[in-house]
């Protein structure tokens, strides 16, 4: 197969699997238009805060998780919100991310830190913050290149005594890891790991009941979803990580801005309204929030090209049961069969072409591939 025809293929490839597997937000209510570049999203005393980005107002909104209105506005009095981009919280404060850095051209990256009990009981919904200031230590070079550095940032979690940043970073589609003290400061932080998330992160939370962290982001229009599973400690990157693409409701904004966990399996999201869509409230309940088992796999289709009978091969455990369909590249479902793992399938009756097939094995993973048939 040429270089040129497997870049094309490589391309509908890309494109089929966010029709075939997108995760389907559910809508909850649209937003106020107050908070139409909503950027982070948390839970504090049962209630979800948002804050909008760059140049909103310094803030908190708590909104009504079900017509999406806004029921209270706190004033974080001494702060600036220059680019607010996520907010998390631990059992003393609330923190907020002002790093975002499209152009990688900022020397005042920071974090807000607002104590919990100050924002439940401040008598005039106004309160004050200690500040954390940072810098990327390879960073050398502040020239503006917007929408190019990979010095940006929109992730934030709070995870045992340290705060941790994902990157966003536009110049190789990658998120890079660093970690920094809850305590104000001033800190240069030194990358700790990467995680090939083939696109740019825009939020970020870790769910305590199953010891995971979900990513959400976008790759050109494409949203997507990533959770890291089964790390060892802070060691994210080694952990199992799933990307699957992500799919918000139609007339609704592609821009998944926030994330929050709100019980084990349900999630809450936030997207800013753009030309693609309007702001909104979503809410995530998937079976690909459960994946203690479910793995991505190298499994081998052979011979491919195909002339008659399809055959599989992995060098890991497939189950005993393989669950295969067939899709033309306009995403019509053609062939749809289930086979024991020692099976071949059928495939004479297809037409000469290309043709996307999905295989599952539950619960032991989930693939799709090209398949070629002569």
């Amino acid at each position: 197969m040429n270089q040129i025809l497997q870049s094309i293929l490589t391309l509908l490839f890309l494109t089929m699997s966010l029709q075939l597997d997108g995760q389907s937000l559910s809508l909850v209510s649209p937003l106020s238009s107050t908070v139409h570049e909503t950027s982070g999203l948390d839970v504090v005393n049962g209630k979800l805060i948002t804050h909008n980005d760059s140049g909103g107002d310094p803030f908190l909104y708590e909104i009504d998780s079900l017509t999406g209105n806004i029921s209270r506005t706190v004033v974080v009095a001494n702060a600036f919100n220059t680019d607010w981009e996520d907010i998390t919280t631990d059992s003393d404060y609330i923190y907020l991310g002002d790093f975002g850095n499209n152009s990688g051209s900022r020397t005042d990256l920071k974090i807000f830190r607002v104590a919990i009990p100050d924002f439940l009981t401040t008598p005039n919904d106004t309160v004050y913050a200690d500040t954390t200031f940072f810098s990327y230590a390879d960073q050398t070079d502040f020239t503006p290149t917007s929408f190019q550095t990979n010095y940006d940032a929109e992730a934030l979690i709070s995870f045992g005594d340290s705060l941790y940043i994902f990157s966003k970073n536009w110049g190789n589609g990658k998120s890079y890891i660093y970690a920094l003290p809850k305590n104000p400061g001033t800190y240069s932080l030194v990358k700790r790991d990467s995680i090939d998330t083939q696109g740019q992160v825009t939020a970020a939370t870790f769910n305590p009941y199953n010891n995971s962290i979900l990513l959400t982001g976008y790759a050109g229009l494409n949203p997507f979803l990533v959770q890291i599973s089964h790390f060892t400690g802070d060691n994210f990157a080694s952990g199992h990580i799933v990307r699957v693409p992500m799919s918000p409701p139609s007339g609704y904004s592609y821009q998944i801005e926030s994330v929050i966990c709100f019980k084990s399996d349900y999630y809450y999201l936030t997207a800013e309204d753009n030309f693609s869509g309007n702001s909104g409230l979503f809410s995530l309940e998937s079976e690909f929030l459960d994946v203690t088992n479910q793995t991505s796999s190298d499994i081998e289709l052979y011979p491919n090209p195909c002339t008659g009978h399809l055959r599989f091969k992995s060098n890991q455990e497939l189950g005993t049961q393989l669950n295969l369909s067939i899709y033309n590249l306009q995403g019509q479902l053609i062939q749809k069969s289930t086979l024991k793992t020692n099976e071949s399938l059928d495939v004479q009756r297809l037409n000469t072409g290309t043709y996307l097939i999905e295989i599952s094995s539950e619960p032991f993973f989930r693939s799709t591939q090209i398949l070629v048939i002569q």
